[in-house]
C-alpha cells in the first residue's frame, strides 16, 4: 500500500512533462536583419529577423510562411546576419552555415530554428 500523496513508484513520468533542453551555450535575444539562402537551391532567399543566437544555434522569423512551403528539415542553408556598424568600420556580416531542425508556420509570420555548423565574419 502506499502513503497518501506518494505516486506508485512503479509509474513511468509522463513524456510531455519532461522537456528536454537541447540548446547547448548561452542564447543572446537581439533583433537583427538576416538572409536566409538554400543552398541546395540557387538564388532562393528570404529576408527574416533574428530573435535569438547562441554559438550552436539561431532562431529566425520570417513575415510570410511562405518559407515553410519551400525549406524543410535538415535542409542546408547559409545564414547572413547584418551586424550593427560602427562609424569607423565596413558593413559586416555573420556568415553562418547552418541546418534547418525546426520550422514554425503560423500566420503571417514563420519562425525557422537552425543548428550551426560553423560562423565567420565576412565583409
Amino acid at each position: 500500500m502506499g502513503h497518501a500523496g506518494m505516486g506508485d513508484p512503479q509509474e513511468k513520468p509522463k513524456r510531455e512533462a519532461l522537456a528536454v533542453e537541447r540548446r547547448h551555450g548561452r542564447r543572446f535575444s537581439m533583433w537583427l536583419s538576416c538572409r536566409l539562402r538554400l543552398v541546395s537551391m540557387e538564388n532562393v532567399e528570404f529576408v527574416g529577423t533574428v530573435i535569438d543566437i547562441s554559438r550552436s544555434g539561431v532562431l529566425v522569423t520570417f513575415d510570410s510562411v511562405e518559407v515553410s512551403r519551400v525549406l524543410g528539415l535538415d535542409d542546408v542553408v547559409l545564414v547572413l546576419i547584418e551586424l550593427p556598424q560602427h562609424a569607423l568600420s565596413t558593413l559586416q556580416c555573420l556568415e553562418c552555415s547552418a541546418k534547418v531542425v525546426r520550422i514554425i508556420a503560423a500566420k503571417p509570420q514563420t519562425q525557422v530554428a537552425c543548428e550551426i555548423w560553423r560562423m565567420q565574419v565576412t565583409n
